[in-house]
């Protein structure tokens, strides 16, 4: 569950990022790379896995994750899912 939250976290960080820098600014390609480090982690240990947001809870396979859920769903996410 803690690689769920840190790919959250760093996903988050990313997007706030993007919003407020263009699209090759140093900041936002750093936040991005490491969002991808903590997706490629999260897959690695739970593949096959899927965020759903429902209603104000982040669930993460299945298991509610209470970490970010408001700020995903501002920024208009409804579900996150992993496929190969």
């Amino acid at each position: 569950m803690m690689a769920a939250a840190r790919f959250l976290g760093s996903f988050g960080r990313a997007l706030s990022a993007a919003a407020l820098y263009s699209d090759d600014h140093p900041t936002v390609r750093r936040a991005v790379d490491s969002a991808w480090q903590d997706l490629s982690d999260l897959v690695a240990r739970a593949p096959g896995s899927a965020f759903t947001l429902l209603g104000e809870t982040v669930f993460f396979a299945e298991m509610p994750s209470h970490s970010r859920e408001k700020n995903l769903r501002r920024l208009g996410m409804i579900r996150l899912k992993h496929s190969n």
